[in-house]
């Protein structure tokens, strides 16, 4: 063995080790990585990619030549009582005439925009799915973060109210009340942790870590929230507008091979024919030629049908554009919308910010209980309604992405 087959040997063998170290997804230090992770062990993606492959081979299979066609005869008999015998050997070789080879690869390079639109569709489905749910991660674990301060003030105040030698009606009324509303953030944090745990299992499931592993690589609330465009750039490569001019394209191949095939096809190739009589032997040497004679039909009706066909993928093309343009607008508009209320609310900062200043009062005892309840339910119920916006603002982003075509590249 020389030393060019043992790289290639060793080659061949780190490939699959390779692979399966990517698909482990061991290291994960950024949510981009996650990404990446979620795309590499996601099984729609993987059958995108059977499916692109598949398709790639097919427009090779739509190029190549038919085989040609080997034919012999033989007779033998007696002539005036002297055997006779004769031999014919001809090959015809097709030749397809009318574009008919350049009318299959057509359609074969249309199955592959497809497929390729197919996988950046399945992509995009896994990232933004992936991504949603990491925001929403951060979101829950800080809203179970608000629960518990509110649960820690409202167990100081009780522990303030149990030191006292004897309370008076009104204060057995606020530690009572303290008391309820303790509970009712007890079972805040209790549904916020059932939404961990639904969100842990689907980290296992998608990149086969739990939600505390990938903790330390959740993105940050986006600050600024990028721009948008007004339009939608028809330039960009909008896995819909790939769909619907893949659609066309095989339409328009489907109707390039109905034409060709009102053309012939040609077989012709060298032919020989062998005698032998009277113990003489003599050879010819010619050609052959044959095609069918278009008498009946020139394929009217499928030209017909295929031209049909093109009519239906141009209307479906431009009510798909029309419609596309009309949703993406509307998306821009709840996006921007969201994006302005969080602007013009207050931050995550300044809340925590304000609050804070508020429990050094609560615990000196100078404010009333029920001011403390409703500064708590307040807060809490505006970190909820914040994070609400947020994750709509979110979702309308990555939908902007993926009719624009640009989710691989969006750094959230």
């Amino acid at each position: 063995m020389n030393i060019y087959k043992c790289v290639l040997m060793l080659v061949s063998m780190a490939l699959p080790i390779t692979a399966a170290a990517n698909a482990d997804c061991t290291s994960m230090t950024s949510s981009r990585d996650i990404l990446l992770c979620a795309e590499a062990r996601s099984p729609e993606v993987k059958a995108a990619e059977l499916d692109l492959d598949r398709a790639k081979l097919q427009v090779g299979a739509a190029g190549q030549w038919k085989n040609p066609d080997l034919s012999a005869e033989t007779f033998q008999g007696t002539v005036n009582n002297e055997k006779r015998s004769e031999t014919d050997i001809s090959l015809g070789i097709p030749i397809e005439l009318g574009g008919k080879i350049s009318a299959r690869t057509q359609i074969a390079e249309s199955g592959v925009a497809l497929a390729e639109a197919r996988l950046f569709e399945a992509k995009a489905r896994v990232r933004s799915q992936v991504l949603l749910n990491l925001h929403r991660l951060r979101q829950v674990l800080h809203e179970q973060q608000v629960a518990d301060e509110a649960i820690n003030i409202y167990t100081k105040l009780l522990g303030q109210y149990a030191r006292r030698p004897g309370l008076s009606p009104e204060q057995q009324i606020s530690a009572q009340v303290f008391r309820l509303s303790k509970n009712d953030y007890d079972l805040k944090k209790s549904a916020a942790g059932d939404e961990i745990a639904g969100l842990d299992s689907f980290f296992k499931l998608q990149l086969g870590k739990s939600a505390e592993e990938i903790r330390r690589s959740l993105p940050a609330s986006p600050k600024p929230w990028p721009k948008v465009s007004a339009s939608l750039d028809t330039n960009k490569a909008s896995p819909q507008m790939r769909l619907l001019d893949a659609e066309l394209n095989s339409a328009k191949g489907e109707l390039s091979l109905a034409q060709s095939e009102a053309w012939p096809t040609l077989t012709v190739g060298p032919s020989v024919k062998m005698q032998s009589e009277a113990g003489q032997s003599n050879s010819l040497y010619g050609f052959n030629l044959s095609l069918p004679i278009p008498v009946f039909n020139t394929n009217g009706g499928a030209r017909a049908a295929a031209n049909a066909g093109v009519k239906v993928s141009e209307a479906r093309k431009q009510l798909g554009m029309n419609e596309l343009t009309i949703k993406r607008d509307e998306i821009r508009k709840i996006y921007e919308q969201a994006v302005k209320s969080l602007d013009e609310g207050l931050s995550h900062d300044d809340i925590e910010k304000r609050h804070a200043e508020s429990e050094k009062l609560f615990i000196k005892g100078v404010v009333p209980s029920a001011l403390v309840i409703e500064s708590h339910r307040t807060w809490f119920d505006l970190e909820k309604t914040r994070n609400e916006r947020e994750m709509k603002a979110l979702e309308s982003l990555l939908q902007l992405y993926i009719l624009d075509g640009s989710i691989l590249e969006a750094n959230l």
